[in-house]
């Protein structure tokens, strides 16, 4: 038994032709779509990301605009504190250290103070105490407005009796800078 070989077989059998013209222009066209698509898409989440980029220039612009504000506020407000400490200055009042000091030069025996305020850079001045006879408060009154400090404030007094005859009377005394000062 023989057998034959041909090895030239390959070269006899006609060929086929996976790339025609044909099909070339369908895979060039399928690509040129795919890749539109790909544009458009980009083309769409470009400007996704610019309208969001808009909005946080915005969020931004105002939250520069509140910060800004809220510096001017705290700027103002360091400056009335400046002013208040450079006026209470002039008047030889340098401090919490000397409001307490005059205030623990007028001493009244039967009046004890209970509270102390000071607040608004000096604006607002507020004693409040005790006594068992009416005239320590009105004593203690006078006494306090010959300060220089609160020449320029205006004075609310407020008594209130004791409910029982051992109790004694409460007092405040609350200044308050005049506005036109």
């Amino acid at each position: 038994m023989t057998q034959k070989i041909d090895f030239l077989v390959f070269l006899k059998k006609p060929q086929k032709n996976f790339f025609t013209t044909k099909k070339i222009a369908l895979y060039l066209l399928i690509f040129c779509l795919f890749l539109l698509l790909l544009i458009l898409a980009h083309r769409n989440h470009v400007s996704t990301l610019e309208k969001s980029v808009k909005e946080l220039e915005q969020k931004f612009n105002t939250l520069q605009q509140q910060i800004a504000e809220k510096n001017k506020s705290k700027v103002i407000l360091l400056e009335d504190r400046l002013m208040a400490y450079k006026e209470a200055n002039k008047l030889g009042f340098n401090g919490l250290a000397d409001f307490l000091q005059k205030i623990s030069e007028i001493n009244l025996c039967g009046l004890w103070l209970t509270q102390f305020e000071i607040s608004d850079g000096g604006r607002h001045v507020g004693l409040h105490g005790q006594f068992y006879q009416k005239e320590l408060a009105f004593k203690y009154q006078q006494a306090l407005q010959q300060w220089p400090l609160l020449s320029d404030h205006v004075l609310t007094l407020s008594l209130t009796g004791p409910t029982k005859q051992e109790q004694p009377f409460q007092f405040s005394m609350i200044w308050d800078k005049r506005e036109n000062a």
